[in-house]
C-alpha cells in the first residue's frame, strides 16, 4: 500500500510532461491609413492608424465618396463578407450573405450603392451590387469569372480570370463586354481627371503600366513598375504611388526618371506592402501589408513548467487518495474502493488530453499528406493541359478524379472533404503574382487540438507544403 501511494503522490505532483505549444499564425493581411500630403514633387504621410488588424485576411481597400470611411473585405469563419472602417466608430459589418463578397467599389453614379464581386460555386466571380434600400443585385451576369474591376462613371473594366486573364470594358446596362488585352496584373484604377482605366500588363514578371481611353479607344503604353509589383495608385493625374514590397515608391509615369522613396515610411516596420488606395480628396491612403513580427513566428517549444490545471487535478486527487489511504490505514476497507476509483479519475483528468493531442496530431500528419497528393495531381494535371490547371468555370478539383485520383480525400479530424482551392495570378497568397499559382487548404477549423489556427494545412504551387 506505500509503495502504492508513493507512485500516486510522484504522479499527481508531477503532471504530464507534454505541455501545450505556442499558437501559430496564417499570413496575417492587415490595413493602415495614414495622412497624406503630395506638394512639390515631395511626398509626406503622417499619423498611421492600423484599422484593420484581426487575425487573416483583410484586404482590397478602397475609401467612401465622402473620404471619411474605407471599405474592405475580411474574412471570418471562412466567408468574406465587406466592411466599413471610419476614425470615429471603428470597423463594422457593411454587407453579409451566404457568399463570399470582395473587391468593394462605391458605385460613382448611384448614391450609397456598393458594387462588389460574389462568389459561389455555380458563378464564381460575377459583379452585384448592394444598398440597405434594395440589397443585392446582379450586374453584368454574362461577364466572368471575374477578379477585379474599375469603375470610370458609367464605363467599367473587368479583369476577367483564365489562362491567359482578360482586359475587357462595357459600361453600365449592357450586358456584353469588349476585349481589349490579356496577361493582366490584378490592378485596375481609375485615371484622375480622364474617362479612363490604367491597368499592367506582365512579361517575365516585369509589369508595365498601361492606360485604357473609354473616348478614344485607344490604349497608352507607359512605365514599369518594380520587378515583381503590380499594386500602384494613381496620386493624381501623372504621378503614381507603388512599392518594392517594403518601401513606398512614386514616380511620373511620363518621364524617364527613377522612382523616389517616400522618406519618413520604412520607419513604421511594414513588409509585403500590396494593394494600396487613395481617398477622392487626396488626403488619406490606405496600405495593405504583413507586420514585420510575422515573418518569423514562434516556434513551437516546451514550457518550463506543466500545465497548471493538470498540476492542480494532481495535487487534488493526490490529496484525495491520501485522506482515503489514512481512512484505509485505520480498518475502513470500504475506502478500498474509493482510492481505487479516484486514482482512475486522476489518471483520465491527466492522460485523457495526451492521448487527444496524439490524435489530433497523428490527423494533422494525413491531412498535411492528403494536400500533398493533391498537389502533386494538380501537376499531373497540369502537364497532360498544356499548363492548365483545373478550372471549369470556376476551381473543379473534381476534374482531378478518377485519372489522378481515385477520389477526392478527406480530412480524418472532419470526416468530410474540406480541401478548397484557387488558382491563377490573382490569390491573395500569391503576391509575386505567379500566372501558375494554385493554393489549396484545409478550410475551417479542423486541426484546433493540436493548437493549428483555422484555414490550415496549406500546400501551393510555389513553396509545396506550407508550415507555419
Amino acid at each position: 500500500m506505500r509503495i502504492f501511494l508513493s507512485l500516486v503522490l510522484s504522479l499527481s505532483l508531477t503532471g504530464p510532461v507534454v505541455a501545450e505549444t505556442e499558437r501559430e499564425h496564417l499570413p496575417d493581411f492587415d490595413i493602415a491609413v495614414f495622412d497624406v500630403q503630395f506638394k512639390g514633387g515631395k511626398l509626406q504621410i503622417s499619423r498611421p492608424i492600423e484599422i484593420a488588424k484581426e487575425a487573416g485576411y483583410e484586404n482590397q481597400p478602397a475609401f467612401a465618396p465622402d473620404s471619411k470611411s474605407l471599405f474592405f473585405s475580411r474574412v471570418d469563419d471562412g466567408v468574406a463578407s465587406i466592411w466599413n472602417w471610419n476614425e470615429r466608430r471603428g470597423a463594422m459589418e457593411w454587407a453579409k450573405s451566404s457568399l463570399n463578397e470582395y473587391s468593394p467599389l462605391p458605385m460613382p453614379f448611384e448614391a450609397n450603392t456598393l458594387s462588389m464581386v460574389r462568389h459561389d460555386q455555380e458563378e464564381p466571380g460575377k459583379l452585384w451590387s448592394y444598398s440597405d434600400a434594395d440589397g443585392f443585385r446582379p450586374l453584368f451576369q454574362g461577364v466572368g469569372p471575374l477578379g477585379y474591376y474599375a469603375w470610370s462613371g458609367k464605363n467599367i473594366a473587368f479583369l476577367v480570370l483564365g489562362n491567359p486573364s482578360e482586359l475587357q470594358v462595357s459600361r453600365f446596362g449592357k450586358k456584353s463586354a469588349t476585349k481589349v488585352d490579356t496577361h493582366l496584373g490584378r490592378c485596375l484604377q481609375k485615371v484622375p481627371g480622364r474617362d479612363a482605366i490604367s491597368y499592367t500588363v506582365e512579361k517575365q514578371r516585369q509589369h508595365r503600366l498601361k492606360v485604357y481611353d473609354f473616348g478614344s479607344k485607344q490604349t497608352t503604353s507607359y512605365c514599369e513598375l518594380p520587378k515583381g509589383i503590380h499594386d500602384y495608385v494613381w496620386l493624381n493625374s501623372k504621378t503614381i504611388l507603388t512599392s518594392d514590397g517594403n518601401k513606398l515608391l512614386f514616380k511620373d509615369v511620363n518621364d524617364d526618371l527613377d522612382y523616389s522613396e517616400v522618406e519618413n515610411f520604412s520607419s513604421l516596420q511594414l513588409s509585403r506592402i500590396s494593394r494600396l488606395a487613395l481617398s477622392p480628396d487626396g488626403t488619406k491612403l490606405a496600405v495593405v501589408f504583413i507586420k514585420k513580427s510575422w515573418r518569423h513566428p514562434p516556434h513551437r517549444s516546451r514550457s518550463k513548467f506543466p500545465q497548471l490545471k493538470t498540476i492542480m487535478a494532481g495535487l487534488v486527487f493526490g490529496g484525495l487518495i491520501l485522506f482515503a489511504s489514512i481512512r484505509q490505514s485505520k480498518g475502513d476497507r470500504r475506502w478500498n474502493i474509493v482510492v481505487v476509483v479516484l486514482f482512475l479519475g486522476y489518471l483520465t483528468v491527466t492522460l485523457l488530453p495526451n492521448f487527444t493531442r496524439a490524435q489530433g496530431g497523428s490527423d494533422l500528419t494525413a491531412c498535411k499528406s492528403n494536400l500533398k497528393n493533391l498537389g502533386t495531381a494538380m501537376e499531373m494535371y497540369s502537364t497532360d493541359w498544356s499548363g492548365h490547371y483545373p478550372v471549369d468555370g470556376g476551381p473543379m478539383m473534381t476534374l482531378l478524379t478518377p485519372k489522378y485520383l481515385k477520389a477526392l480525400p478527406e480530412c480524418p479530424a472532419a470526416g468530410s472533404n474540406t480541401y478548397r482551392a484557387e488558382f491563377g495570378p490573382n490569390i491573395a497568397y500569391n503576391e509575386p503574382s505567379f500566372a501558375d499559382y494554385y493554393f489549396i487548404e484545409c478550410s475551417t477549423s479542423n486541426h484546433t487540438v493540436v493548437s493549428v489556427p483555422a484555414n490550415y494545412p496549406q500546400y501551393d504551387g510555389i513553396s509545396g507544403l506550407i508550415e507555419r
